[in-house]
């Protein structure tokens, strides 16, 4: 995403490139949560931490998550995306199909943030990213879908307490 992008991002969230100092110090903040090894609250109804999240995690995340898809080859044409939080693992397994030249696999993005979700879908229309490729969703795909699909975790997996049934 571009600067400009970024910056009305950060207008939504009552911040900007004017004011460095509270980025950073929502940046260390939840940092502070992620590293306090309890689990995160819903950070995406706090302002400050989508920001926060928008400038450093996520692109943080991304690469993370580029990375791992650098090391393998994902061969269902459908993912799931659990946990997907506004969505890091999906722009990676986008981006991952772009620089391959092959089709973007069907994106089932999981998140059960409601705030989250919200986030995602402006970032995906900001991004002009095919509605019909990402399914923004709180909704399990069901026991047939998930069979059928790649389910990808990134960090949800530590904060969740215990697996869904996929069967």
């Amino acid at each position: 995403y571009s600067q400009s992008q970024l910056e009305t991002w950060l207008s939504k969230c009552g911040l900007g490139f004017s004011n460095p100092k509270a980025i950073l110090d929502a940046i260390l903040a939840l940092s502070d949560i992620y590293n306090s090894g309890k689990g995160s609250p819903d950070i995406w109804s706090k302002p400050a931490y989508v920001a926060a999240y928008l400038c450093y995690f996520l692109p943080l995340n991304y690469l993370r998550c580029r990375y791992v898809l650098n090391q393998c080859s994902i061969k269902s044409n459908k993912v799931v995306d659990f946990g997907a939080g506004i969505g890091a693992f999906t722009f990676a397994i986008l981006k991952d199909g772009e620089i391959r030249n092959a089709d973007w696999p069907q994106i089932t993005a999981f998140e059960p943030s409601g705030q989250a979700r919200k986030w995602m879908e402006i970032i995906l229309k900001d991004l002009k990213i095919p509605a019909s490729k990402v399914s923004v969703t709180n909704q399990l795909p069901n026991a047939q879908e998930l069979k059928e699909s790649a389910i990808l975790f990134s960090y949800s997996l530590n904060e969740i307490g215990e697996l869904p049934a996929f069967t």
